[in-house]
């Protein structure tokens, strides 16, 4: 069992700020703007009866573009070769997003691209830092309703399927083991938004244990044939591009040779015709990649 890297920065009662960490993972990269965790990790946690194996993944919108995107979704999907079923796809939202931004929209919409349809009753969607909004997804429940329904995507946001967390008392515990002081008032209140926490999480679980597990295979092929899609776009735009220029100038040249006289010496000149193919570039190396178990092997990157 690995236990999760936590830091944060914290300011006493004597306004100093005091950074606090817990655990240690190079994984984890606390930038502005950037996906804190750099490749997807696994963690186990045990029950007295089931144990559980969630995945944390880079997000979606990194302030190092699209590019860093594409490759996040990557790495998730080649370290998703190594289990044959998921149980459930947790969507973390924070509970103020009132506005349809481009942003939240990008966020949504190319995660469930990359998802196959059949995954779909596999979704659940859990709101954080939600304490502010009374354990509830606030604002970001009505946009993330009509962004849907724009796009005609059924996924389940009744309140069954949605789950409202605060990670403040972990973060309380987190100051008290470095030594940090609380009134018993901020103890209580920590305490309850633990109990909070912990009820909603074991409703959550409750829920994953009841799905019906999604095959990995479908969405991994799923994105596969998007690959080839997305790669042979180019060429094949490329091919239309040049037939099209080929029957431009045949029809050009049709209608040069309509308009001759009965000069045959003219109608020869027109009879010739310039075209256009593509030309192909054999390389001295084979781009075949082998994807067999004994092949390859996962790196951080």
């Amino acid at each position: 069992m690995k236990i999760l890297y936590l830091r944060f920065s914290f300011t006493n009662e004597d306004g100093e700020e005091v950074d606090i960490s817990f655990g240690s993972d190079e994984n984890e990269v606390f930038k502005t703007g950037e996906s804190a965790t750099q490749f997807p990790q696994e963690y186990i946690f045990e029950s007295d009866t089931e144990r559980f194996h969630l995945i944390d993944t880079p997000g979606i919108g990194d302030s190092r573009g699209i590019d860093q995107d594409k490759k996040n979704f990557a790495n998730t999907l080649d370290f998703l070769q190594c289990f044959d079923k998921i149980s459930a796809v947790v969507v973390l939202l924070k509970p103020n997003n009132a506005r349809l931004t481009v942003a939240f929209k990008f966020c949504v919409l190319e995660l469930l691209t990359h998802l196959h349809k059949s995954l779909v009753s596999n979704i659940m969607f859990a709101f954080t830092n939600s304490r502010g909004t009374f354990y509830r997804p606030g604002d970001t429940l009505p946009a993330l309703k009509k962004l849907l329904n724009e796009k005609q995507i059924s996924i389940d946001v009744s309140k069954e399927n949605y789950f409202c967390f605060d990670n403040e008392a972990f973060r309380f515990l987190a100051c008290k083991k470095k030594g940090e002081e609380f009134t018993q008032r901020e103890i209580d209140l920590y305490s309850e938004s633990w109990v909070q926490s912990r009820e909603t999480t074991l409703k959550l679980l409750a829920r994953v244990l009841g799905l019906k597990p999604h095959d990995t295979k479908e969405t991994l092929s799923l994105n596969e044939a998007r690959n080839y899609i997305i790669a042979l776009s180019k060429p094949m735009g490329e091919a239309v591009d040049l037939i099209n220029r080929n029957l431009k100038a045949i029809e050009d040249r049709r209608k040069e040779v309509a308009g001759c006289e009965q000069n045959i010496k003219t109608f020869e000149a027109q009879l010739k015709f310039t075209g256009y193919e593509l030309k192909i570039e054999k390389l001295d190396y084979p781009m075949t990649v082998c994807t067999s178990e004994g092949c390859k092997k996962y790196e951080n990157i």
